[in-house]
């Protein structure tokens, strides 16, 4: 799927869910704890692994409308210290995500399910002493589709359960001093996603979740003839607080 004419169709179904029936709309923001680790494999060389712990903010905005249309945009970004030097320098990563989809219910008892399809865009920069000559940037996009189940407790008045998985195509751009290309590019990669969280409702309004959320991606870089295997892991566990207006 052609990545402007999916943007284009999202911005679309943004403009008609805020100009329709809208159930509601909701703002989040909450913190998280990630780790983050990036792999290089090069046959006949072994792999180089960096690891980073980081602490990303979230921000999120839900559009929803009477039917369980929906539209989403999100955000979390954040830093820490890496591995990949001595002694270990900044690292920063952020994700940007524009989804559509629909929410719908399975039951009496409250189970409801969930799809969506969307963009996704990510950057990780893995900064070096002066002396290496710059820092690694390592950027990614693509498209994402998924799905989930909520779960009430106590007919929702305890909180809800959800849990969801999902599938990317990516593609991925690397840049590195220490590399004599300016960039290389790993097209179509297919990576997964799975979360899990715990909603407790403090008011008809005011919601708090508790979420883990893993994405893994492995992208494979032509280097002059060479495969070489870019593995890409996040794991977060986070809060975030939510208001619907």
């Amino acid at each position: 799927m052609n990545k402007s004419l999916l943007i284009s169709s999202l911005g679309i179904a943004l403009a008609a869910v805020s100009t329709n029936a809208l159930a509601g709309v909701k703002v989040r923001g909450g913190v998280a704890s990630g780790n983050y680790e990036f792999v290089v494999s090069v046959p006949g060389f072994g792999s180089s692994t960096i690891k980073s712990d980081y602490t990303p903010l979230t921000l999120g905005l839900t559009f929803v409308q009477d039917n369980g249309w929906y539209v989403d945009g999100s955000y979390s970004g954040g830093g820490g210290k890496h591995d990949g030097w001595d002694p270990k320098q900044n690292f920063t990563h952020s994700d940007l995500a524009l989804v559509a989809g629909k929410n719908f219910s399975l039951s009496d008892s409250g189970t409801g399910g969930s799809f969506y399809l969307g963009f996704k865009s990510g950057s990780t920069t893995m900064e070096y002493p002066a002396s290496a000559g710059g820092d690694d940037v390592f950027t990614a996009s693509g498209v994402v589709l998924g799905g989930g189940l909520g779960f009430p407790i106590a007919s929702g008045t305890a909180g809800f359960i959800g849990v969801n998985l999902g599938v990317g195509l990516m593609n991925g751009k690397y840049e590195s001093p220490g590399i004599s290309s300016s960039a290389l590019k790993a097209d179509n990669t297919v990576g997964a996603s799975f979360g899990l969280s715990y909603t407790y409702p403090i008011s008809s309004q005011l919601g708090l979740t508790a979420d883990y959320k893993s994405n893994a991606y492995k992208y494979k870089f032509d280097i002059f003839g060479t495969t070489v295997d870019v593995d890409e892991k996040l794991n977060t566990v986070g809060l975030t607080l939510s208001y619907a207006m």
